[in-house]
């Protein structure tokens, strides 16, 4: 990563340049206030109190859940702990983010403001995901994989667009090229 080996003896420096939002925000928020998930990264780095302050409140704020910053996880919506969860990686600026199933218990609103979110983001974005559409949105390169191998990799649009691979790996077209597909859309 950035030129060092992963191993043992790089490790915290691995951990302090990829971050990973987990496929379950509950697996990944486990403090008493939103504010302290945030928070937490940052205090851990041995960060001044007053740097925490404005990091995470600008963090909180970015996300529009600065008004909940108080509240337990628990007391959240689950698009609402996504974007926590989103919160509490970003906050450390990693050069690298991980995604896992980023869209899952998003409504479509939500959904559509990650989209914008992980759009903005100017680092490199890696994604493990089911939800083709959402990487036809914010991946410019698919590397598709079935039973561990990678059996392609390009660009998103050339990938995503071959329903001969995609049907081949037990996938479907994302679901705007089935609407053009079948003449739904004009």
């Amino acid at each position: 990563i950035e030129k060092h080996e992963i191993n043992k003896k790089n490790l915290d420096l691995i951990r302090k340049k990829v971050g990973l939002v987990f496929q379950n925000p509950d697996d990944q928020l486990f403090t008493a206030r939103i504010y302290d998930d945030i928070a937490f990264g940052p205090e851990n780095l041995g960060l001044p109190p007053s740097e925490i302050l404005q990091i995470v409140e600008k963090s909180l704020r970015d996300i529009n859940l600065w008004e909940l910053r108080d509240k337990p996880p628990s007391h959240l919506s689950q698009g609402q702990k996504r974007f926590a969860a989103f919160a509490a990686v970003l906050v450390m600026n990693p050069a690298i983010l991980v995604m896992d199933e980023p869209t899952s218990d998003l409504d479509p609103r939500n959904r559509k403001k990650l989209i914008t979110l992980v759009n903005s983001l100017v680092k490199t974005k890696i994604t493990v995901s089911h939800d083709l559409d959402f990487i036809w949105d914010t991946c410019q390169r698919v590397c598709l994989m079935n039973n561990g191998r990678i059996v392609a990799d390009g660009p998103t649009r050339e990938i995503l667009g071959n329903r001969e691979l995609l049907e081949t790996n037990n996938l479907e077209l994302p679901l705007r090229l089935q609407d053009l597909d079948s003449g739904l859309l004009s």
